[in-house]
């Protein structure tokens, strides 16, 4: 057996064992890029790494919505993660989610660019951020702050729990006066 300082992990690991299945190639047993692929960089601060999958919709809807409100500091470009060809393991994506899961966020705002990653924490953050740069610009109320639309969107129930609600606010004040 060999000294464990004298171990050096390999920029990109390789997995040589198919474990097949038709999601093979998304779930692995290893850590750490696949393989070298640089991601794109738009124009805007924020960049959404992503996919129209459940987890990948919330936060584009929150994106959405907080620029129908106003919200400059939501501008976003969106990148398409292709999940059923590998991209989120390649090394530009595990750099910014070392858990190889969409989807993933990079804010170039600040002075270093902050990586944010999974949609319960990409919302808040997204949201939080928008609300301090139209704070500069008067004492409005900020929709996107209240803490409404996250807890909902990152629940189980996903996205599909605020219509039911919006539907039954007279008919269950108890249940809805939750979520307002």
């Amino acid at each position: 057996m060999t000294d464990a300082t004298d171990y050096t992990p390999p920029k990109v690991w390789t997995w040589d064992k198919a474990n097949g299945g038709a999601f093979a190639n998304i779930n692995r047993p290893t850590a750490g890029p696949t393989h070298d692929k640089e991601l794109p960089v738009g124009k805007h601060p924020l960049q959404l790494y992503s996919l129209g999958t459940p987890n990948g919709v919330k936060v584009t809807v929150m994106l959405e919505e907080l620029l129908a409100l106003g919200h400059a500091g939501a501008e976003y470009d969106a990148w398409l993660i292709n999940i059923s060809e590998g991209d989120q393991f390649g090394s530009g994506f595990v750099d910014i989610n070392p858990n190889s899961k969409i989807p993933a966020l990079l804010d170039r705002s600040g002075a270093a660019p902050v990586r944010v990653f999974e949609s319960g924490s990409i919302s808040p953050r997204s949201s939080a951020r928008s609300c301090r740069q139209r704070s500069r610009h008067g004492p409005r109320r900020c929709h996107g702050c209240s803490g409404r639309w996250v807890p909902g969107r990152s629940s189980a129930a996903g996205s599909g729990i605020s219509m039911p609600m919006r539907r039954s606010r007279s008919n269950m004040p108890s249940t809805a006066s939750r979520w307002r």
